[in-house]
Parts: C-alpha cells; structure tokens; sequence
C-alpha cells in the first residue's frame, strides 16, 4: 500500500506556483571531471544516492480534496544519459534545453534529471533538479556522497529523515502559540541610525560582505549537523539575535 506525506510549508509555496513556473526553480549543476573515470561506476553512484535519499524521489500528486501530498517514487526510477558531442556549442545548446526544462509535476516523474557528456576526452556531468527537492546548500551534500560513494565506494547511508518533517512543521503546528506569544510585540526595530526613518518603506537594503574563518565555519557546520538544520539557519540565528539585543 501507498504511503503519503504532507508537504511543508516551503514545499507548498512552490507548487502552488507550478502552472507558471517556467524552468525559474530548476537547480543545475554542471561538473567538468578530469583524468580516468568509470562512467558506468558514476552512473551507479548517482543512481545509490538517489535511490538511498527519500526527497530525491519525492513526487506530488493532489488527494481526493485536491490537496498536494508527496508520494515516494520507486528506487532504479531515474535515467542518466550518455550523451557523444563532436562540438561544445552542440552541448551548450542541450545543456541549455535541459537547463531550462519544465519538470511535469503532474506526472510521476524523478524531479531531477542527469546526463554525461563526452566530448574527446573531456567529459561533463550536468545533474538538473526542481527546487522542491533541492537547495544550493544540498547540493554539496548530494555531491559529496556521489564521489564518496564512487572514489571509496562508501555506502550510502539511507535517509527518509525530511518524510515526517511536513507532520512536525513549525509554521502550522505552532501557529497559534506564536501568534498568542506575540501577539502585544513591537514589530517595529529601533536600531540606531544616522537619520530618521521615513513614514514610507522603500526596502532598498544593501550588502555588507565579511569572512568567517575556517575554526569558526567548522563549529558552525558540525552544530548545524547535530541539531539537524542547515549552517544558514544557524547564521540567519544569530543575526536575529544580533539585531534583537
């Protein structure tokens, strides 16, 4: 029998936009692999991710009220092509095409599609996926257990953690209490500026860049990994902090 589960509240934004998305949430990721390689074995270590990994074979279907609920796909459900170019401007054309594809969301379909191309002796891996199962941050993660898995033929451990995360939600299971919580909150942030804050909001910001060094970046990427979140939520944190004391 079927299992479902429900979307969160990030997935959900997504695919209520899905009629007029034209390609703008597609997540691609293109590599240039150097020196002697398998591509049979790196076939087989994209394929060991993706069938190991519960959010690469999510697909969205709509229940019986017309709500959207996620539907785990099979394992061996996702193709990867090997694609023979004699010229890079052929390739750049397909890499566009594919680049700017529509998933089908209402197919059951993988959300993700891959191609190796081989041209003399370079060779090209070009990996495209739907920003409902994808995020730039992850995709370090899928990549580094791809080459683990292929250089050291590292197993690839199993990980259905995000499937319960629809149920346990913050944003809808908590609403109420965070909206009892804050209810008499002042919304309104007095940081100290040098003029005086205008009546109409323009939200012209601006960008300050800075280096964290490697000590500190490692502290913050095991204690993102340890309490199951990402590094931009626990720097995302502590600017809110920042901007609260």
């Amino acid at each position: 029998m079927d299992k479902f589960y429900k979307l969160t509240s990030q997935q959900k934004s997504l695919w209520i936009l899905k009629d007029t998305d034209n390609g703008s949430y597609n997540i691609p990721v293109l590599l240039e692999i150097t020196g002697k390689f398998d591509t049979k074995k790196l076939i087989d270590s994209v394929e060991n991710v993706y069938n190991n990994t519960a959010i690469l074979r999510s697909n969205f279907v709509v229940d019986e009220n017309g709500n959207p609920i996620v539907k785990l796909l099979d394992t061996n459900t996702l193709t990867l092509n090997v694609v023979n170019v004699e010229d890079k401007s052929n390739m750049q054309n397909i890499i566009d095409k594919l680049v700017m594809k529509k998933f089908d969301l209402d197919n059951s379909e993988p959300l993700m599609r891959g191609v190796i191309f081989i041209n003399g002796n370079e060779t090209y891996l070009l990996l495209v996926f739907h920003h409902l199962i994808m995020d730039e941050w992850s995709t370090k993660v899928f990549l580094d257990r791809v080459f683990d898995n292929y250089s050291n033929n590292k197993a690839v451990p199993s990980d259905d953690t995000y499937l319960d995360y629809g149920d346990k939600d913050i944003s809808g299971s908590s609403e109420g209490y965070w909206k009892e919580y804050l209810k008499d909150a002042n919304y309104v942030l007095n940081l100290p500026t040098y003029k005086q804050r205008e009546n109409q909001q323009k939200h012209v910001g601006d960008r300050v860049y800075f280096k964290v060094n490697h000590d500190i970046k490692q502290k913050i990427e095991n204690f993102a990994k340890k309490h199951g979140c990402t590094p931009y939520m626990i720097y995302y944190s502590i600017f809110i902090l920042l901007l609260g004391r």
